[in-house]
């Protein structure tokens, strides 16, 4: 019998990347009820496809016979930093610092024109956004995005703000010009992390460092702290820039 090209050459395969893909795009864990409805997949099927998936390390198995995504995810990025394990790296900090116990915090990336979420660790705090692997929010109106172009030059961000963007909807305040970004990222970048107010999420605020690897003439990541509220006062924007910092640098090392 021929394979019509519409037809997967291999089934189980495409079924545990929407498994994969389903949990990912998820501010929670799912359990295999849940997937198996959501994907109209077999329960039985879903339940060996994450057992198995668990067993490789790319889910992790929570109560309830629920899922998440597992530490191996974090293992195969590591092509998005030139091979430095930054996403463990990131969660054996975050881990061993008191002062981010409670806290969000976030490492992301540059894609095109946006930000990608690579690593979070969730606070207490309740935020307008739940921040997870793979979500993408435009570089021009982030704190993340501040730290990751602050080494761009005007040149560059003109290029870089004429790339495609995945998301740019629904953010409040609209594209700067290359002149206007790059005048705000330097005026901000003399602290040595970068604050904004608002303008990821109403109600949301965040402070950001950059992760510079050694040898790198700009950063590969950044570390944000992310909070609830409508503005920081100086004292805690210096504060949550010093926890960002700390995080940063002790990533790249």
């Amino acid at each position: 019998m021929t394979q019509s090209a519409q037809s997967p050459k291999a089934p189980a395969v495409l079924k545990a990347a929407r498994v994969i893909d389903a949990i990912s795009q998820s501010s929670s864990p799912l359990s295999t009820v849940e997937l198996s409805q959501n994907l109209s997949i077999p329960k039985s099927s879903v339940v060996d496809l994450c057992q198995t998936l668990a067993d490789l390390g790319w889910l992790r198995r929570e109560p309830h016979h629920r899922f998440a995504l597992g530490d191996f995810m974090s293992h195969i990025s590591r092509g998005l930093f030139e091979g430095h394990p930054l996403p463990q790296s990131f969660y054996r900090v975050v881990r061993t610092l008191k002062q981010a116990e409670d806290r969000t915090i976030i490492m992301a990336v540059l894609r095109q024109s946006d930000i990608a979420i690579v690593a979070v660790h969730h606070g207490r705090s309740v935020l307008p956004i739940t921040a997870k692997p793979g979500l993408y929010l435009p570089a021009w109106t982030t704190a993340s995005g501040y730290s990751l172009l602050s080494e761009h030059t005007q040149s560059e961000l003109e290029t870089f703000l004429a790339s495609p963007t995945v998301t740019a909807f629904g953010v409040p305040g609209s594209q700067p010009s290359p002149e206007a970004l790059y005048k705000k990222i330097q005026a901000k970048k003399t602290k040595g992390y970068f604050a904004e107010q608002e303008q990821t999420a109403i109600g949301m605020c965040g402070v950001s460092a950059p992760v510079m690897l050694q040898g790198c003439q700009k950063p590969i990541a950044s570390v944000t702290v992310a909070t609830a509220g409508t503005k920081l006062d100086d004292a805690e924007e210096q504060m949550l820039g010093q926890i960002a910092r700390t995080i940063s640098l002790r990533c790249a090392n």
